[in-house]
């Protein structure tokens, strides 16, 4: 039975992943051949900041509820439905007031990428639900069908990129939550008070989740100080398209994830998700050289000159694949098997590198330094990551027992 599941969800993962991402990158191509680049770089740093700011609140519990017992799980679930989604919009308003106070963005476009990651915080239980139930179509009929209605909102009414991926966000977090009404809740006993915050944020995964946000959104936060609107935009574009495709490998490795979590006692499920994982990482590979290669195609689609310095920026950041992907797919192992420690730790060497060139970037206002980010975190650590798995999990030998 859980094979069967597997063949018929487990694959589903990627292929909604890219539908979605197709959907996100038409809007987003809509938006760059306009020209509205400066829209585009208010929007990924208000996004950006929200979502260091959501890593902050939510602290975690999102990878809680996916491993966790249902008990957490329904105590997770009444705190992210209550105080979070108040302090996020507060935190929202801050942050566009910081931006428009410090940089030359738009401010429409910075409170909309801040308001899109409320939505998108407000989500993620539910699409966590769906994902640990396998029903892998139902959820990217909801986020995918969100998106085509965005695009068609971009085209057809001419709606900016910022107003066009919130009313995506918007969208996706009303069909969800239609969904889920439309079924039972799992419920679990409520853990109130003290006890509650205790159960529902782990140390180790608070610190996991605004590593990874960091190790993320770190280039999107610092562009802006370092380079015009128009180049900021330019940027994101290419950032962007990138992680829509790191989204499309690594959401197959969380769905592996989240079934390995789930069936932990199942011995014989370990093989299938282990081919699974490495599919994943070839594809990784494989999706790097396709990349380059049609790289200046991609870069005409999306409205770009031929400078040197933007196909260097493309350049960078898409050799950084693979790397992204290998690392990911060590913290997702470490997080199955609730190491929390250990996931931790490949976040904090990727940040702490991610970091140091941040700053390198806005003592010697380099842009160049913004755009090396992905490729020199992510690089310098994989090779350790790989070694570490590798003595944690040496190869089995060819012979059979």
């Amino acid at each position: 039975m859980i094979r069967q599941l597997l063949r018929r969800q487990a694959p589903l993962a990627p292929l909604g992943v890219a539908a979605n991402a197709g959907a996100a990158a038409l809007i987003l191509v809509i938006a760059t051949r306009r020209g509205d680049f400066a829209d585009i770089g208010g929007f990924t740093a208000g996004a950006s900041a929200g979502a260091f700011a959501a890593a902050g609140l939510s602290g975690g519990t999102s990878l809680s509820y996916v491993t966790g017992s249902r008990e957490q799980r329904a105590t997770i679930r009444r705190l992210r439905s209550t105080w979070v989604p108040m302090l996020l919009l507060l935190a929202g308003v801050a942050l566009t007031l910081a931006y428009a106070a410090t940089t030359e963005l738009p401010v429409w476009a910075v409170a909309m990428g801040a308001l899109s990651v409320c939505f998108t915080n407000m989500s993620e239980l539910r699409s966590n639900d769906l994902q640990r139930e396998e029903q892998i179509l139902r959820l990217h009929a909801c986020t995918v069908g969100a998106k085509i209605v965005a695009v068609l909102a971009t085209w057809v009414a001419s709606i900016d990129f910022s107003t066009a991926m919130t009313l995506a966000a918007a969208l996706t977090y009303l069909l969800l939550r239609v969904l889920k009404r439309g079924e039972r809740e799992q419920r679990g006993n409520t853990v109130r008070g003290i006890e509650g915050l205790r159960l529902a944020y782990d140390p180790h995964l608070i610190g996991v989740s605004i590593a990874s946000i960091l190790s993320l959104r770190l280039p999107f936060l610092v562009a802006p100080y370092v380079m015009t609107p128009v180049q900021t935009g330019a940027f994101a574009t290419l950032l962007s398209t990138q992680q829509y495709v790191n989204t499309f490998l690594t959401t197959g490795l969380y769905t592996v994830m989240a079934i390995r979590a789930k069936n932990r006692a199942n011995a014989q499920l370990e093989p299938r998700m282990a081919r699974l994982e490495r599919a994943y990482l070839a594809g990784s590979f494989a999706v790097c050289f396709v990349l380059l290669l049609a790289g200046p195609a991609i870069l005409g689609v999306l409205g770009f000159d031929s400078k040197a310095e933007t196909t260097l920026w493309a350049v960078l950041i898409v050799i950084a694949i693979p790397a992204h992907t290998l690392n990911r797919a060590a913290q997702y192992r470490f997080h199955a098997s609730q190491d929390g420690s250990s996931a931790l730790r490949v976040l904090s060497w990727i940040t702490g590198i991610a970091l140091g060139l941040s700053f390198a970037a806005l003592i010697f206002d380099a842009p160049l330094a913004v755009a090396l980010i992905p490729l020199v975190s992510e690089a310098l650590v994989a090779p350790i990551v790989y070694c570490w798995a590798r003595s944690m999990h040496p190869p089995r030998s060819n012979g059979r027992t």
